[in-house]
């Protein structure tokens, strides 16, 4: 290598190499990338060296023939590269692993010898072809991996101490073995070697931790006989053969189950001892457990060491520094501190071992990392002053205890309107209108927020602290010398002096005339608040008006104009029917301004043509199919060699000067398709933050069905822009379960997944995938209540 780095890239096994650096690198600085050729290798881990001089890198799969290129940047100015060839995985070696090959317990005219098969990393390899000759004369049977079965010459009882002789050849390599092995008495279990535990889980070796689940860690270990070979030993016949004990059984309690099926790490087969958690786990100490041969008494004693789970020893909250109304939900800030000194931030620690009082209002709840946040949610408060509230903690265990009292402010309502939203333009062109929604506008609370969509919803809700129906007040001057005509369908859609608008029933239209020869063009309305529907001066919240002028654009105010593109317009290619109004195309034509405001044009000032003839049509603005003379799918959407086209259509804007003369000609292109409507942008609810959500539409048996996931999707539209309601296939992967769960996923990849028995903090991916290829992810972790990740 170069720049700094050894040449020492080498293959130390089958699934790793092994970089040398000349010095101590700073390892957080550190990238590696590994290619072969031109595609990147997956890396399942990568181990720096305690002196940091070196990096051991794991692959996912095998190497394989051909060169590596390791490339480390970050350390230098300039990429460090190094390179190794290596050569496919391969047989180096074979050897008979005992002198003696002990006879069959129940037909003695077999006899087993124990063997291995090496690669050119001296690493044990298994399912390799090897040709074996046996002195016997008789044909060698594979009796599972690196076991041999032989047959004596005669057909009768192999004669313990007689003499066989063997020769293996894997021919690929020619490699061979020979050996003299010695017929034996049947085998005996006679000792246990002990590799370490295993996590069924993860699938790894691990440390058994304080507090383990039950039926997720074993004890893996081989079991040799009298000679020195491994057997294999039914689950049934583990006690006939083992006694297991437990010199601590408080923490790991008196294993005796063997796992029905064997558990093969690199390679090697082991037999799996369940351990299974004491009445005080948690509290975790040392057992040794002893595995004692029945047949020879050979006793081996593997030792495990576990520290005590990090439980709450010390837990205190303070009050949240923003203020707190009636009604709302507010973190509480918390230290918690284990018996070591350490922060506990897991949520399954601080929920078990801490009480919280009012237990209905005040609760930890799990965030998507697995840590805790801790919420307030104030109780309703419609009096006139601030009510104070109480919340305490307790640990049953040790009783440290904390407190605090928190001053609930009245329930919040609104108190003063501030604006109106960026999408309400108050310049509007001569003959158009703007619509306004209660929603649209900027209202801020007695305690000077601006109130969300939902707390505007409720203040006018008949039921809310004012007790009455709350509304918007519009005051205009309702007069013919007006640029403004202020309606609302409440009213009859006439102009009038006020107006009033409550959320989601009453729109408020903003019209301006086409009167000539006003004083002004602009119009001051007042939108203000009161406490009843028909306001009156003893219901109007004093303070809360906020004034709003309207400018009325006139057409000599435009020096250009534009109109937005067109985009595509969807076609069904049925002569006879008319294509879905929804997929109609209304131009948007803009007068610009000389400051350069954007005037969005009435329908009255332009007219719009086509070269598509009879094909389209246009009124009131609008370019639509035709209903009998539109396009035919078979004649219009192919060319001529029968290949599927779209058809471009130009169409042009005459906006007129109001003088019956032409103020501009503006030419855009419109492409017309009958490709299928697919999924093209899918937007997810508010409740997807950053990709992740909690789910709790849990039914009878902890179920998750596709309804619920797809509740998680809010829109979804096709290439035209138009929403549409596909059906999507969901794919459930990176399933990562708590423990004791049997979360199990049933007609994955279809439209109907089922997710049966999850558990609170279960994670999953569900995949979306649509008609057309698009897909949308959402990271969701079970939950047993609502909560934001």
């Amino acid at each position: 290598m170069e720049c700094g780095i050894s040449s020492s890239v080498k293959a130390i096994n089958a699934k790793a190499l092994e970089v040398t650096f000349d010095k101590a690198i700073d390892t957080t600085k550190a990238s590696i990338v590994v290619k072969k050729g031109n595609v990147i290798v997956n890396v399942d881990s990568m181990k720096f060296s305690d002196d940091k001089k070196s990096v051991t890198i794991d692959t996912t799969s095998k190497l394989t023939k051909g060169e590596y290129t390791v490339t480390v940047t970050g350390l230098s100015e300039e990429a460090l590269v190094g390179k190794v060839t290596v050569a496919d995985e391969k047989v180096a070696k074979i050897n008979v692993l005992s002198e003696t090959a002990p006879m069959d317990s129940t037909d003695k005219q077999y006899a087993y010898v124990n063997y291995e098969v090496l690669n050119q990393y001296g690493e044990k390899i298994t399912n390799q072809s090897i040709n074996w000759t046996v002195s016997t004369g008789k044909v060698a049977t594979d009796a599972g991996p690196g076991k041999l079965r032989i047959e004596s010459a005669s057909g009768a009882a192999f004669i313990p101490g007689s003499k066989v002789y063997l020769t293996g050849v894997h021919g690929p390599t020619a490699t061979v073995v020979n050996a003299e092995v010695t017929i034996g008495l049947e085998s005996k279990a006679a000792v246990a070697e002990v590799k370490g535990v295993y996590n069924t889980a993860t699938n790894k070796m691990e440390e058994l931790p304080a507090g383990f689940a039950s039926g997720k860690y074993a004890l893996l270990f081989e079991v040799k006989d009298q000679y020195g070979n491994k057997m294999d030993i039914a689950d049934t016949a583990f006690a006939a053969n083992f006694t297991a004990l437990s010199d601590n059984p408080l923490f790991i309690a008196t294993p005796s189950t063997i796992k029905s099926t064997n558990i093969t790490v690199d390679e090697v087969e082991y037999e799996a001892l369940e351990l299974v958690p004491g009445n005080d786990a948690s509290k975790g100490g040392t057992a040794n457990i002893q595995l004692i041969s029945n047949n020879t008494g050979n006793k081996v004693s593997y030792k495990i060491t576990a520290d005590a789970l990090p439980a709450v020893k010390n837990f205190t909250i303070s009050a949240p520094s923003k203020l707190i109304a009636g009604k709302e939900k507010v973190e509480i800030p918390f230290e918690a501190v284990d018996q070591y000194g350490n922060a506990v931030t897991k949520f399954s620690a601080l929920n078990s071992d801490v009480t919280l009082s009012p237990s209905s209002l005040f609760k930890f709840e799990k965030q998507q990392d697995g840590s805790a946040k801790l919420f307030y949610t104030a109780p309703t408060n419609t009096g006139a002053t601030d009510s104070i509230q109480t919340l305490t903690t307790l640990i049953s265990s040790n009783g440290n205890y904390s407190n605090v009292q928190l001053a609930v402010k009245p329930d919040a309502k609104a108190e003063a309107v501030i604006g109106l939203s960026k999408d309400i333009s108050t310049k509007v062109a001569s003959g158009n209108n703007e619509k306004i929604k209660g929603e649209d506008l900027l209202v801020q609370d007695q305690y000077g927020r601006t109130m969300t969509k939902d707390q505007l919803t409720s203040w006018l809700t008949a039921t809310d602290v004012d007790g009455g129906d709350n509304a918007i007040v519009i005051t205009s001057t309702a007069a013919a010398t007006t640029p403004f005509e202020v309606k609302t369908v409440a009213s009859s859609n006439a102009d009038a002096a006020t107006q009033v608008i409550s959320l989601g029933s009453e729109v408020l239209t903003v019209e301006a005339t086409t009167a000539t020869g006003l004083a002004s063009n602009n119009e001051k309305l007042v939108f203000s608040l009161s406490t009843a529907a028909t306001p009156s001066a003893t219901t109007a919240i004093s303070s809360s008006a906020k004034s709003v002028t309207f400018t009325r654009v006139a057409q000599s105010e435009y020096v250009s104009y534009e109109v937005a593109d067109l985009g595509t317009m969807y076609n069904d290619g049925v002569a006879a029917t008319k294509t879905n109004a929804k997929y109609d195309v209304k131009p948007k034509v803009y007068g610009v301004t000389q400051d350069g405001s954007k005037v969005l044009l009435p329908t009255s000032k332009y007219t719009i043509t086509t070269d598509a003839g009879a094909k389209l049509t246009v009124t009131d603005g609008v370019i639509s199919d035709q209903i009998t003379t539109g396009y035919v799918k078979e004649d219009d959407f192919v060319d001529a060699n029968g290949a599927k086209k779209d058809i471009p259509v130009k169409v042009t804007i005459l906006v007129n000067d109001g003088n019956g003369a032409a103020a501009a000609t503006i030419e855009k292109n419109l492409v017309v398709s009958n490709t299928d409507q697919v999924a093209k942008t899918v937007t997810l609810s508010e409740e997807v933050v950053n990709g992740t959500a909690f789910i709790d539409r849990l039914t009878a048996g902890n179920q998750i069905t596709a309804d619920n996931l797809n509740s998680f999707v809010e829109e979804i539209k096709d290439q035209y822009g138009v929403v549409i309601t596909p059906t999507a296939d969901i794919t459930i992967s990176n399933v990562t379960k708590v423990e004791g769960s049997t979360l199990a996923v049933s007609g994955n990849a279809t439209s109907g997944v089922v997710i049966d028995n999850a558990s609170t903090g279960d994670k999953f991916t569900a995949t979306y995938k649509y008609a057309g290829g698009q897909t949308a992810t959402v990271n969701f972790v079970v939950s047993s209540t609502t909560t934001t990740p």
